[in-house]
Parts: C-alpha cells; sequence; structure tokens
C-alpha cells in the first residue's frame, strides 16, 4: 500500500501555537492516590515517617542527641482503640508552618540539608493511609496549638484549629493516631523496626508491660546499653588517669568487645 504523506510543512517558518500545562481535574481523586496507594505497607511507613519527623524536629532545633518520644495510650473516646503518639520537643509548628507546609502535598522544607529524612512533602499526610481523623498538639512560643485532621465529604482532607491557648511550657509537637486494639501488636513491630538502626533510640511508654518479645528486647538492650555505657566511661578514665600503655590497651580491648567505640578507634 502506498501511504500519501500529503503536503510537506516548511519547519523552518513553524511557529507553535497551542503550548499548555498539564492539570488536575479531579483533585480529590488525586489526593486519594496519594494518601492510600502510595505507601505498600501503610503501618510500617507511618511509623517510618511519622517518628522520623520528631527527630528531624530536634536536629532543626539543635536537640539531635535527645530521644523522641512514643506513647501507647487508651483513647478516651472509643474503648477498643489505642492512641498512638508520637511526640517531639523541637521547633514546635508555627501557624505559618501548619498553612504553606503540613497542608500541602509535596511541600517540604527538608530539602536544604542531608541532615534531613525525607522531602517529598507526604510524610506528615502517612496517617491517613490507616485512618480518616487524627490529631496534632502542638506548641510554639508559648501558645499551643491543638488541630484536628479528617477526611471530610469532599474527599480532599482538612485541617482543623480546635483550641488555641497560652502556655508557659517549651516548644513541642505531637502526633496523635487512634489505632484498633487489633493492630497494636503490629504497629508495634514496625516502629521496633525503624528505631532499632537509630543512634539515639526514642523513650517509649505505655509499652513497658507489654509481652511482647520484640519490646522486652529493647528494653533489655536499653538497660544493657546503660551498663556498658558506664563501664565503659569507667574504664576510660581510668586509662587516661594512669597514662599507662596497658591500662589504654585493657580499655580498648574491652571497648571493643563490648562495641562501645569504632574499629578506626582502635
Amino acid at each position: 500500500m502506498i501511504i500519501n504523506q500529503g503536503e510537506e510543512i516548511d519547519n523552518k517558518n513553524f511557529v507553535p501555537s497551542f503550548e499548555k500545562s498539564f492539570g488536575i481535574k479531579d483533585e480529590a481523586f488525586i489526593l486519594q492516590i496519594l494518601r492510600t496507594n502510595t505507601y505498600s505497607d501503610p503501618i510500617g511507613s507511618i511509623c517510618r515517617e511519622v517518628i522520623s519527623n520528631c527527630r528531624d524536629s530536634h536536629r532543626e532545633a539543635g536537640k539531635a542527641d535527645i530521644p523522641v518520644e512514643v506513647e501507647l495510650s487508651e483513647d478516651d473516646l472509643t474503648p477498643s482503640k489505642k492512641s498512638l503518639i508520637f511526640r517531639d520537643f523541637g521547633i514546635g509548628l508555627s501557624p505559618e508552618r501548619i498553612n504553606e507546609v503540613y497542608t500541602v502535598y509535596g511541600e517540604s522544607t527538608k530539602r536544604t540539608s542531608n541532615e534531613f529524612t525525607g522531602g517529598f512533602g507526604l510524610g506528615a499526610k502517612t496517617p491517613f493511609a490507616y485512618t480518616d481523623s487524627f490529631s496534632v498538639n502542638t506548641i510554639f512560643n508559648e501558645v499551643k496549638y491543638s488541630y484536628q485532621l479528617v477526611i471530610d465529604k469532599t474527599e480532599k482532607g482538612k485541617i482543623i484549629e480546635v483550641n488555641r491557648q497560652l502556655t508557659d511550657e517549651p516548644n513541642m509537637t505531637e502526633v496523635v493516631i487512634p489505632i484498633e486494639d487489633k493492630d497494636v501488636r503490629i504497629f508495634t513491630e514496625k516502629l521496633l523496626y525503624v528505631i532499632s538502626f537509630w543512634d539515639v533510640k526514642p523513650k517509649l511508654i505505655g509499652f513497658e508491660n507489654s509481652t511482647h518479645s520484640m519490646v522486652e528486647s529493647y528494653f533489655y538492650k536499653l538497660e544493657n546499653i546503660k551498663v556498658r555505657s558506664t563501664l565503659f566511661n569507667t574504664l576510660f578514665s581510668t586509662a587516661l588517669a594512669s597514662s599507662s600503655r596497658f591500662s589504654m590497651s585493657l580499655a580498648k580491648t574491652v571497648c571493643k568487645a563490648f562495641s562501645l567505640i569504632s574499629p578506626s578507634f582502635l
């Protein structure tokens, strides 16, 4: 078959007459995809993203050596649920940051440094992958703000300020996520997996009476670290005070055995 090529166009004199940027017609539908389809492991992602935000807040405030907190408590409104609370004592969330960053998909304050985790502007919204409602309480410059974040009938989601009051407490932020009793175990496992790689271990509150083997192991390791750190400080101080080659050698050997200092130092 002979294909008719049609009339040739003189590209040298061609001037584009059409140009248009892509847009979004159904914003609610796209936001739903971002909430529910972005993460293959929603619970693990929630634990990773929210607690990483807590740690980043400490880093931004110059408190990287201070542990963040995670609390498991009874839900005041629903007996069949628990509240999982991620708490940091960093910079707090100003009304401007809530309005311009926290509620905007794709907006982030973390793209200027490799010190922070993330930067895609999605992590703060991950609780919506599990629940249609969670809350944020924050103190910024002696004002405490309380917000409720909900997926409303528009399916876009909204944040509602429910309280504001003066306080003399320091800056902090807590994200309160309601979780089903049946999901406590999996949230615990995912959380412990994430923080197992951290140098500064978070403080866990409300997990102390758990019979979960991973929780028992976590608290055992924390206590073990305290014991080993005390031993390290004693040995190393003694070695430095004596300036003895034998004492220094002994201290380094013991420290290496307890994995308290890096091999490069030895």
